[in-house]
């Protein structure tokens, strides 16, 4: 006989690829509710909205270090989420890197990324810590951004935005030719990290546990 779905769910181990069956807490539902409500646009890009952040609130469902704070799908999706990773900063004039515990992001996604590539700056916007000092960070129109390469293709999972922001703090993935033309922000960071390579990762942790997350072991 078929084991009850209850069942299965306790003995399953939930991983990135299962963020639109991870169970919601109640609050996120209704959260998810509120935002369809207020969502405006064509049938498809209002399904979009939804979906994008339904796998968002599946990931801090199984994430312990990624957390949303806020967010509006009036138009475009902007979603506000911390993410616990060392964030290198070192303010003009310092001597030596200092590394922050986390950073708070803003997560944009305009309509015009379900027709075609956008540049990559243009979906992660970080709010804080001040002068970070990565080479793929920089000032656009007087906000701090995360490049995430030349481009980031149509269609790009705001999930994979998030995941990449983790590699990118963590510099697990790095980018420090300030020649590369694929998402260096900050040549000056780049020189910095070329001469202190043995600082590199900040951090080896990976983003979730490998085994997976099980039931218990879900974010309330």
């Amino acid at each position: 006989m078929p084991e009850p779905d209850s069942r299965r769910d306790e003995a399953r181990a939930w991983r990135l690829s299962d963020l639109d069956v991870v169970p919601l807490a109640e609050a996120q539902q209704r959260g998810l509710d509120r935002l369809d409500e207020a969502s405006l646009g064509p049938a498809t890009w209002r399904a979009r909205k939804r979906s994008e952040m339904r796998k968002l609130f599946g990931l801090e469902r199984i994430a312990p270090r990624f957390t949303v704070l806020a967010a509006d799908a009036a138009t475009e999706l902007r979603v506000v989420v911390s993410l616990a990773t060392p964030v290198p900063c070192m303010e003009p004039g310092a001597l030596d890197l200092r590394v922050e515990p986390g950073a708070e992001l803003a997560l944009l996604y305009p309509e015009e990324i379900l027709r075609g590539p956008l540049p990559g700056y243009a979906i992660v916007e970080v709010l804080s810590p001040e002068h970070v000092f990565h080479a793929n960070v920089g000032r656009a129109a007087g906000v701090q951004r995360l490049c995430l390469g030349a481009n980031v293709a149509r269609g790009f999972p705001l999930v994979e935005a998030v995941l990449a922001a983790y590699q990118a703090f963590s510099m697990q993935s790095v980018a420090i030719d300030e020649l590369d033309p694929a998402g260096v922000m900050n040549p000056e960071a780049a020189r910095w990290w070329q001469g202190h390579t043995p600082r590199i990762p900040l951090s080896a942790e990976p983003f979730l546990p490998r085994a997976g997350v099980h039931r218990s072991e879900l974010r309330p």
